[in-house]
């Protein structure tokens, strides 16, 4: 495809090509959710449950949940549920939808920016297509990867407008896309530096100081963000990785990225940080192994800069937008993870292409570009199946990794929830055996002892969860089983501390209603109920219960309201059923 089209076949092909990539990952919306994430951001997020309101918005906007502040994104999931309701299809369909239109703009912006339209045809569909992309598209929880790479690509679009009309209202639009790039997730504070090298080449031209309102949204962004995160106790502290490690990680990590993306194997939804389990990962020959690539890649890159400045450009955007998440601030436990190539690899793409047409003729290289891209597809229909269901995508995980601590921890979470507890406690053991004391496998076998009646055996389970977090979840469930041992007022005490942690969390606040109730303190677990039933609306066991403490009072009226929403949430309660009966007798 020679450059050159009109814009109107232009914009043809950017439809045709978003609409490959669509059909291409639209059996992610058959999908279900994922059991990472997707609660706290969706499923079970009471916020994001009411569908966009008033005060889901102003929300939005304070809110800090899940380590992030990232309104737009918050104030997306919240539109689908008013669209779509509850269930997974829409919003997956809008994940598919956003990574395709991104796709389509990035293919604007290069054939616009460049003149080479085959060229940009070719690195659009690589990056598209690209396996690396299913992790991004098909958790819902990622709707932060594809709804910011829709406003990036946006603003570099308007970018391009920019820099061939300059005009203060055209680089006020670019600053107001960037800005809503940063709302919906704040690894994009690179697109400035991104700005730069597309200056560099194919833009040629220099212009700093007008970038100078971006570079202050990005610092303020990341000032936010580092708050945010430290608040939400997501930031590993320099005693627990130290610095030598983060930095001989991140070389590991970066050749990683690079491999994964030639050639895209071997992929998983976690991979365990060597600092943690793996600490032979980390040998000095493959770190210098890794940084020698690196290095000789980097001077190819600088050498070639004036020769090849795609190659230049390409690897340096590839570099400079990883830096966010390469984990010299490490926040989670990952070593790395595919959805952090989502800008990233656009680079390479760049770089790839624009060198393969130095070596062929520019048709050669749109047929070498799409067949590549059609192979690519492929590894991402077969990706997507992987994410069908939650137990497939950590079975993928443990057979790709190895000391996989979260996956077996995730995959006894799914084992227990299907009635397999025998299953599940041997996943939950092996990650004990892995990271002895991780809190999340301590609080999960202590769950699944609950279960099989042997509560004296969960509780030190759950205390030493809690002595290594401070998750609310963890005293919740310390507290049931302090109080099923008999020691209520402990057992209230680490209920009351969830509830300090988390105002808001419905299951605490009915659990210590209910050891009020034990108590005989009826006016203090009446309080709860209220509370329980405000933040957990959809929990029949708050209006029942309340209605049967409300009854015993003599406030039948009321009681009988409770005990009509319990049934409206479970027609088939026939004990709630016959204390209606007697409430309104």
């Amino acid at each position: 495809m020679p450059g050159g089209l009109t814009a109107r076949r232009r914009l043809l092909v950017a439809v045709l090509l978003g609409a490959a990539v669509a059909a291409t990952f639209a059996a992610a919306i058959e999908n279900g959710f994922s059991d990472v994430d997707d609660p706290r951001y969706v499923t079970e997020n009471a916020h994001v449950r009411a569908g966009l309101t008033p005060a889901g918005i102003a929300w939005a906007f304070t809110a800090t949940d899940a380590a992030n502040w990232h309104p737009l994104t918050w104030i997306s999931h919240e539109v689908d549920t008013t669209l779509f309701g509850p269930g997974p299809a829409g919003p997956h369909a809008v994940n598919v939808l956003l990574h395709a239109l991104a796709t389509a703009l990035l293919f604007i912006v290069l054939a616009h920016a460049t003149g080479r339209d085959g060229l940009a045809l070719a690195a659009a569909a690589l990056f598209g297509l690209h396996p690396l992309r299913v992790e991004s598209v098909s958790w819902i929880a990622e709707r932060k990867d594809v709804l910011s790479m829709a406003f990036a690509t946006a603003t570099l679009l308007a970018y391009g407008a920019y820099v061939k009309e300059p005009a203060r209202r055209r680089f006020a639009i670019v600053v107001l896309l960037f800005a809503c790039a940063l709302l919906a997730k704040p690894m994009m504070v690179t697109l400035p530096i991104v700005l730069l090298l597309l200056d560099t080449w194919p833009y040629r031209r220099r212009a700093l100081r007008e970038k100078v309102p971006l570079f202050a949204l990005a610092a303020l962004s990341a000032i936010v963000t580092l708050v945010a995160q430290s608040g939400g106790r997501a930031v590993e502290s320099w005693e627990t990785l130290p610095a030598g490690v983060r930095v001989a990680n991140a070389f590991v990590s970066v050749a990683v990225y690079l491999r994964q993306i030639i050639w895209p194997s071997g992929l998983a939804f976690f991979y365990p940080h060597p600092g943690y389990v793996s600490p032979d990962e980390l040998s000095t020959l493959r770190v210098a192994a890794s940084l020698s690539v690196l290095v000789l890649v980097s001077a190819a890159a600088w050498i070639a800069r004036r020769r090849a400045p795609y190659v230049f450009v390409g690897w340096s955007w590839f570099l400079v937008t990883l830096v966010p998440v390469i984990g010299l601030v490490q926040v989670g436990e990952q070593a790395h993870a595919d959805r952090y190539t989502y800008l990233p690899s656009i680079g390479i793409a760049i770089a790839i292409v624009w060198g393969i047409d130095e070596l062929v003729a520019s048709r050669a290289t749109l047929a070498i570009g799409l067949a590549a891209s059609a192979v690519l597809a492929v590894l991402s229909v077969r990706q997507i199946a992987v994410w069908r269901d939650p137990e497939g995508v950590h079975r993928q995980s443990l057979a790709h990794t190895e000391r996989n601590y979260v996956a077996h921890n995730n995959l006894g979470v799914l084992l227990a929830r299907d009635g397999r507890l025998d299953e599940a406690a041997q996943h939950f053991e092996a990650a004990l055996a892995i990271l002895p004391g991780e809190p999340r496998a301590e609080d999960n076998l202590g769950t699944l002892l609950m279960k099989r009646g042997s509560v004296a055996e969960a509780i030190p389970h759950f205390s030493r969860a809690l002595a290594r977090s401070r998750d609310p979840e963890i005293s919740n469930n310390l507290g049931n089983a302090l109080i099923a041992a008999g020691r209520v007022d402990e057992g209230i005490d680490r209920l009351k501390d969830a509830i300090a942690a988390r105002p808001d969390y419905a299951l605490a606040h009915f659990n210590l209603a209910m050891a009020l109730a034990r108590r005989g303190r009826s006016d203090d677990a009446l309080a709860e109920f209220d509370l329980a039933v405000r933040y957990g609306p959809d929990r029949a066991a708050s209006w029942a219960n309340r209605g049967l403490l409300l009854a015993a009072r003599g406030r039948k009226g009321e009681a009988a309201s409770d005990f009509r929403k319990a049934l409206e949430l479970e027609p088939g309660w026939d004990e709630v059923r016959r204390a209606l009966d007697t409430a309104t007798r």
